[in-house]
């Protein structure tokens, strides 16, 4: 049977290509292809160690800081071709097998005693992984024990090191990160370090030792602290709060044998020594000149000559403000008084005695008045205009200090005049008219108003004087297009005294 050429071409190339491959035409390879591609890593490798024995129980093998083997095996499987690891405690990585197939050995250094465990990963030359492999094993414990006593400022005591490496031969210490100091291991396998704290200061400390034998193979290393008593005496006050010029008594116990002096500070004071009493105890009083609150410490000093961490308290001196009081402006919300109303304030200090105050009304230039024999001052000030207003009081006393301050706040009634106006009848008919002028008769309620003030609307206010019947007069004519206006009138005094505004809205007829 003929074929014709395009075919026979077709299967010469899918010969080539099979060839290529290295499959032979009719054989299974042939008939399933995929099964020439690499299979996936399909078992966990195994894991031996020659140092630390899988499942090892306590002491344990190896130890901390010393390495040992460990061999990963693929077992054959030909698609392994490397091995990754990890585990606590120890610096992972990834290896490559002899072989396909093969194994590898590296050498790891646990950083931790006790119960810990390696994972271990198979991975195929086509990136894929196997199942994991978790080989358990004990390190051994090799960092030295240390037993730190409870140390006193100017007292010498022993710490003592226990070396657990096999051959230890020297102890390797830093404390406070300071310098390196080894001393040897003993027979014993411990070593004793004298360590004596004279000088107050810090009271946590931090020590660090390991070991090392004769090679040079160092050991875990031990982290511990430690604390230093301060022996700082107890200092209590009597009383803590209280004012300037009351004396504090202080009271102050040891806490440590021997003590035959102490030096006390109050802020930033200079030091004061004193003798300590026989039994080592001291009191002594100090008066407060100055408001505030203070420190106190208090340090104590043994015959030799060995000075304590401070022992501390305080104490809070106050100088409370003064008390305003007044008849015509009792201070408050309600209204009183009035612009040019004179009132009289009385100013005292009941809990601390002071020799003269310090006051200000309203913005004005800080004043000065002594007191009078039962330390009280009367001020007289006259309000210039109605509304708030405030009084401000510092007492001082003979030593100089300055009290808090009092914030007296009261309100100045507003006397606007009274307005009427022929046109605008009181319960009659409006008659005013646009374009015709309107009179008004103003009648000032504040005493000594010399004129009046008037304006319409927001425009310039304009100013008529009073006669001497005591009204002013004025007219106003409302433009012929407007129906309504608003008038606002206040007086005012030769002495400036401002009474407060009236305002009205007068409509007109059309």
């Amino acid at each position: 049977m003929r074929t014709s050429g395009r075919p026979a071409r077709a299967w010469l190339l899918v010969a080539a290509v099979i060839g290529g491959l290295g499959v032979v035409p009719g054989t299974a390879a042939a008939q399933n292809p995929v099964s020439h591609y690499p299979a996936a890593a399909s078992k966990a490798p195994t894991v031996t160690s020659t140092v630390y024995r899988e499942n090892g129980g306590p002491p344990g093998d190896g130890g901390q800081g010393l390495p040992g083997d460990f061999t990963f095996s693929a077992d054959g499987d030909q698609n392994v071709v490397a091995f990754e690891y990890s585990g606590l405690g120890i610096r992972g990585g990834r290896v490559t097998a002899d072989h396909p197939g093969g194994s590898a050995t590296v050498t790891v250094t646990p950083a931790i005693d006790g119960p810990v465990s390696i994972e271990v990963t198979g991975v195929g030359s086509a990136g894929d992984r196997s199942p994991a492999r978790s080989y358990r094993y004990w390190v051994r414990a090799t960092a030295p024990a240390a037993q730190v006593p409870w140390f006193e400022l100017g007292v010498s005591a022993d710490i003592v090191f226990t070396a657990t490496q096999e051959g230890a031969a020297t102890f390797v210490y830093r404390i406070d990160g300071g310098a390196e100091q080894s001393l040897p291991v003993g027979q014993d396998r411990t070593g004793r370090v004298p360590l004596l704290f004279s000088q107050p200061g810090q009271e946590s400390h931090k020590l660090v030792v390991w070991t090392v034998d004769a090679t040079g193979v160092k050991s875990g290393v031990t982290d511990r602290a430690f604390y230093v008593n301060q022996v700082e005496p107890s200092v209590t006050v009597d009383a803590w709060s209280g004012l300037v010029g009351q004396k504090r008594v202080f009271t102050v116990e040891p806490n440590r044998n021997g003590v035959v002096s102490y030096v006390y500070r109050i802020g930033r004071d200079p030091e004061v020594p004193v003798p300590a009493a026989p039994d080592g105890s001291l009191t002594f009083e100090y008066t407060p000149t100055a408001k505030g609150t203070f420190d106190v410490r208090v340090a104590s000093v043994n015959a030799a000559g060995v000075r304590s961490g401070w022992g501390e308290s305080g104490f809070q001196a106050d100088a409370p403000a003064p008390t305003v009081t007044s008849a015509e402006y009792p201070g408050g919300s309600p209204e009183s008084g009035g612009p040019g109303v004179a009132g009289t304030f009385v100013l005292s200090s009941p809990r601390l005695p002071v020799v003269s105050y310090r006051y200000v009304f309203d913005g004005e230039a800080e004043q000065t008045i002594a007191v009078s024999a039962d330390s009280s001052a009367s001020v007289r000030w006259t309000p210039r205009a109605p509304g708030y207003r405030s009084l401000r009081v510092r007492g001082v006393t003979a030593s100089g200090v300055v009290t808090d301050e009092t914030s007296f706040t009261f309100w100045v009634k507003a006397l606007p005049p009274i307005v009427t106006s022929p046109q605008f009848p009181e319960g009659g008919p409006s008659t005013a008219k646009p374009g015709q002028p309107i009179e008004f008769i103003v009648t000032p309620a504040l005493r000594g108003s010399h004129e009046v003030l008037w304006s319409i609307a927001f425009n310039p206010p304009q100013v008529v004087p009073v006669g001497p019947d005591g009204k002013a007069t004025f007219t106003y004519t409302l433009p012929e297009t407007f129906e309504a206006f608003e008038l606002t009138v206040s007086s005012r005094t030769a002495e400036g005294y401002v009474s407060g505004p009236v305002t009205r809205t007068y409509h007109v007829q059309p």
